[in-house]
C-alpha cells in the first residue's frame, strides 16, 4: 500500500527543480510552488501543464502535490523557498 507523500519528500524534489536550468520560479508547478495557490484546482492545472510539458520530474512532484492536503501543499510552498 503507497502512503501519502511527505512534505520533505516533496520539498526535496522541488528544491531539485528550483536549483535546475529554467527551474527558478517551480516550473510547470510555479502557481502552487512560488505563488502559493495551493487549492485542488491549481494542482490540476499544474498536473495537465507538467504532463503537456513532458517535464517528469514535475509530473513526479505534481503527483505527490495531489495526493496531499491543501496545508501540505502550502507548507512544501513555503519550505523550498527558505
Amino acid at each position: 500500500m503507497r502512503t501519502k507523500p511527505t512534505i520533505p519528500e516533496a520539498t526535496a524534489l522541488a528544491r531539485a527543480i528550483y536549483a535546475r536550468p529554467g527551474g527558478n520560479v517551480g516550473c510547470c508547478l510555479h502557481i502552487i510552488l512560488d505563488d502559493e495557490n495551493c487549492g485542488d484546482a491549481d494542482v490540476v492545472v499544474c498536473v495537465a501543464t507538467a504532463f503537456l510539458t513532458g517535464h517528469a520530474d514535475c509530473i513526479h512532484l505534481a503527483g505527490m502535490l495531489a495526493a496531499m492536503s491543501e496545508s501540505d501543499r502550502e507548507a512544501v510552498s513555503r519550505g523550498v523557498r527558505r
